[in-house]
């Protein structure tokens, strides 16, 4: 590891498809894409304010699971730790939004790349973990 990072972040990331106007799919609404989870959102904030941040996770094969990959680098978080798996898909979150009340929000992790994390990923990034000031685990529940 050539970076002592603050704060090493540890769950799943998610690919949040945001609606642009009210209706979502029904009103033929765009979506934006956006990488999100708890774990990704505190990285990004943390980086962005110049801490040095890594991220341990898993993530398909796939264009979402590609995007985070591609967030991650851009935000400058340090992503060794980043399992790629073709066998599962990276996790979805879909978000409607209204012109009145709450947003509709539907997940797609069943089963997710995420959903594989496993203490093989935690100890292949055990030195990563050591060097680390803060270690941030969130108690967000598996799909």
């Amino acid at each position: 590891m050539t970076r002592t990072p603050d704060v090493t972040t540890v769950g799943e990331a998610l690919v949040a498809f945001v609606a642009e106007q009210p209706g979502g799919w029904a009103a033929g609404a765009s979506f934006g894409a956006h990488v999100v989870g708890a774990e990704l959102n505190l990285a990004t904030a943390l980086a962005r304010l110049g801490h040095e941040t890594a991220y341990i996770g898993v993530v398909g094969d796939d264009d979402p699971g590609r995007l985070v990959e591609t967030h991650l680098g851009a935000e400058g978080i340090y992503a060794r730790h980043v399992r790629r798996v073709a066998d599962k898909g990276t996790g979805l979150l879909i978000r409607d939004r209204r012109v009145f009340g709450p947003a509709e929000v539907t997940y797609r992790r069943k089963e997710s790349a995420g959903s594989t994390l496993c203490a093989a990923d935690i100890e292949a990034a055990a030195e990563t973990i050591a060097a680390s000031r803060w270690v941030h685990l969130t108690g967000v529940t598996p799909a």
